[in-house]
């Protein structure tokens, strides 16, 4: 079957998804570059430009990024009213987007590249990072009476069986090229290899600083969403700012970060691979 015909309709349904996107992003940012009148307020003095070139992105910022790498760019802008819709209905297009995306992943073109990369390289996109992609913005119906920003801390916990957890040794050791290191890798291994062969372990991944904001509103506490891009609310030219409390420079490392599983023993098994026991019951029981 000849899939050209059919690779032409569904790059112009992508062009169709993606290309409004593109111009109303550019709009906005194209506003927020010229403007000198309403409200504004970046993270580390950001200047306009700086914040326009986030509001448009949808590309790996930098060329030698890791997979999955972002940056954000927390900001405070205030817009006429009307440009509020505009920047909602970017959101409701970059979830189309994301959908769209989603659909083809599955599926390839007759010289087998996933299809999904076919398009985005098709209208330019070559360096498409989804995680940008589908971060939205902060969009507020009025004037916040306080915006506060900081850093949140997380971790993630995964389950994973003992022999799942030996496999992940092996990768590591596999990959470990420094003595030292390869000799703890072992040593690791072969403690994991002693466990009962049902046991159930936990491996917690390193926290990760998240810029996160706290809105007071009609003297109501908004619930605290990311500061990963710019909030917009309604203003009107040389109006003042909001209180706002600006986010530290740097994210301090906390000596020990709190995991929300309590579960856990504190002190992991394997350090080198992150990987902890669970508490047993009596041991649970006397933590309560």
């Amino acid at each position: 079957m000849n899939m050209a015909p059919e690779l032409m309709k569904l790059v112009e349904r992508f062009e169709d998804v993606y290309l409004p996107l593109r111009d109303q992003q550019h709009a906005v940012a194209d506003f927020v570059r010229g403007d000198s009148e309403y409200p504004y307020w970046a993270h580390l003095k950001a200047d306009r430009e700086t914040v326009a070139a986030h509001i448009e992105l949808l590309e790996y910022q930098e060329d030698d990024m890791d997979a999955g790498g972002t940056t954000s760019m927390p900001a405070v802008l205030g817009v006429p009213y009307d440009m509020l819709a505009e920047v909602r209905a970017i959101n409701d297009m970059r979830d189309n987007l994301a959908s769209f995306l989603r659909e083809t992943d599955k599926e390839v073109t007759p010289e087998g590249q996933r299809l999904s990369k076919y398009l985005l390289e098709k209208v330019g996109l070559r360096r498409f990072n989804r995680k940008v992609a589908g971060r939205t913005f902060r969009v507020l119906d009025g004037r916040p009476e306080s915006i506060s920003f900081t850093w949140s801390q997380s971790t993630t916990t995964h389950k994973l069986s003992r022999d799942e957890a030996v496999a992940v040794a092996a990768r590591k050791i596999v990959k470990t090229r420094e003595k030292k290191q390869l000799k703890l890798l072992q040593s690791e291994q072969s403690l994991l290899m002693e466990l009962p062969e049902g046991e159930i372990l936990a491996r917690v991944y390193e926290p990760s600083p998240q810029p996160k904001m706290n809105i007071i509103i009609d003297g109501k506490r908004m619930p605290v969403t990311t500061a990963h891009l710019p909030l917009f609310y309604p203003a009107k030219p040389g109006e003042r700012l909001p209180v706002i409390i600006p986010l530290p420079k740097k994210w301090e490392r906390r000596l020990r970060v709190r995991r929300s599983d309590a579960t856990l023993e504190d002190v992991p098994l394997c350090p080198i691979l992150n990987i902890h026991r669970y508490l047993p019951e009596d041991k649970l029981r006397k933590k309560k």
